[in-house]
């Protein structure tokens, strides 16, 4: 019982520190917790050594790809994207509606192929000012901006942290992984559009003249070909079974090394700044956290999930996994609940993987607990969120997101019932 009650503070300080620090303070905590269940025995070294290493590479490729995509941001990819959604909007008949369908699409497509981190860290400030510069309401931009971060993280192994964790134990390839969810995400991304289109206050627009001209920034050629051969290479290496922080570090490094030694005032990057981008010090909270869920999974925790999981793969049972893991995403956070229901889920086959990923990708829009991506977008300066974004975001994930989960799973089931798993 002491074991048990060592492994949960230590798991649910992990959980606090995830939602109320950073920095120094949040590793910190991650270090004591982890030092609490060795210390104890709630969890023995060689399973903890085994539980880091296995999430080696996935806290690799978080690190390489959060200074990828500020090298990106810094070549104004961003902000050029801003400007064609911006301008697509002002040729439209109604800039309203075109402006939230090119956000939904632009947020989806930065989510899946750059992780849902640059999408509310680096997107969706452009978003906002390209709604602001129209005149418009950037409420729904702001909302598409995290409700996309999570569901359009399911389309790709490398979309989502947790994607990264499940992806072996799935036993899929990575062009049929992608081909499994591909249906799931698009019904999904539709769905997401609606949702957001009825967030729209009319009331709150001001439209501004469609005549004026909108300037769409001219994006850093070289980076805009780094990235995307970065992007292929991590695809194709994908089938080849090539880890895909091996691609990310090498495009980082090369895009680092130009910023901190060009002369253009505009690229250029301290070494300093691509260090604090990479975010390392919640990289190795990341792994102390894996550290207390592995003690916590070792203590009983997942044989309590076991027993709620059925073991089949019709789609009923499939449904009922994603709800499952949707309600860990929102009491435990997506990580730890991935952590913990990918071994369970695994020997019952890769369609109940990926029922797990559907629940704490899409499921995790309902709370902010749901996602770290929730936070980084509520804490994000270069947003201004309403005043009742708490509410606002509450009411829409609470009603919707449980209906999504569902209806994504349920997709997927039937791609893998036709094309095989």
């Amino acid at each position: 019982m002491m074991l048990l009650a060592a492994a949960v503070v230590a798991a649910a300080a992990c959980l606090v520190a995830a939602l109320v620090l950073d920095g120094v303070r949040q590793l910190g905590v991650g270090v004591l917790a982890a030092g609490l269940v060795l210390g104890v025995g709630a969890v023995s070294p060689g399973h903890a050594e085994r539980a880091v290493l296995d999430l080696l590479p996935v806290v690799g490729y978080l690190v390489a790809i959060l200074v990828l995509a500020t090298l990106v941001e810094r070549g104004g990819v961003f902000a050029w994207l801003g400007g064609v959604v911006a301008a697509g909007a002002r040729r439209a008949a109604d800039p309203g509606r075109r402006l939230v369908l090119l956000a939904v699409l632009a947020a989806a497509v930065v989510t899946a192929l750059l992780t849902l981190d640059a999408t509310v860290v680096l997107l969706a400030p452009v978003l906002v000012l390209a709604a602001r510069g129209l005149g418009r309401d950037p409420w729904p931009l702001d909302l598409a901006s995290v409700r996309l971060a999570n569901t359009a993280s399911i389309l790709l192994p490398v979309s989502n942290l947790t994607n990264l964790v499940a992806f072996d134990a799935s036993g899929l390839t990575f062009l049929h992984f992608t081909l499994l969810m591909a249906p799931a995400w698009l019904v999904v991304v539709a769905a997401e559009h609606v949702v957001v289109r009825r967030a729209q206050r009319p009331a709150d627009v001001t439209p501004v003249a469609t005549e004026a001209p909108v300037t769409v920034p001219r994006p850093d050629r070289p980076t805009l070909v780094v990235l995307g051969v970065t992007l292929v290479v991590i695809v194709v290496g994908g089938q080849l079974h090539l880890e895909p922080v091996w691609p990310a570090l090498v495009a980082a490094v090369v895009l680092g090394v130009r910023a901190a030694l060009t002369r253009r005032p505009g690229l250029r990057l301290a070494p300093t700044r691509l260090l604090a981008a990479g975010q390392v010090p919640f990289a190795v909270f990341v792994l102390c956290w894996a550290v207390a869920v592995t003690a916590l999974a070792d203590r009983g925790g997942a044989d309590l999930l076991e027993r709620l999981l059925p073991g089949g793969t019709g789609v009923g049972s499939l449904v009922v996994v994603a709800l499952v893991a949707m309600l860990a995403a929102n009491l435990l956070n997506n990580l730890p609940a991935t952590l913990l229901l990918v071994p369970l889920a695994a020997p019952v086959g890769p369609e109940a993987v990926l029922a797990v990923l559907i629940g704490v990708g899409v499921g995790a829009s309902a709370t902010y607990a749901g996602s770290l991506a929730n936070l980084l977008w509520l804490r994000n300066p270069a947003l201004e969120h309403p005043a009742d974004v708490g509410r606002r975001f509450h009411a829409v994930g609470l009603l919707v997101t449980p209906v999504l989960v569902v209806v994504a799973t349920a997709v997927m089931a039937g791609t893998a019932a036709l094309v095989g798993t």
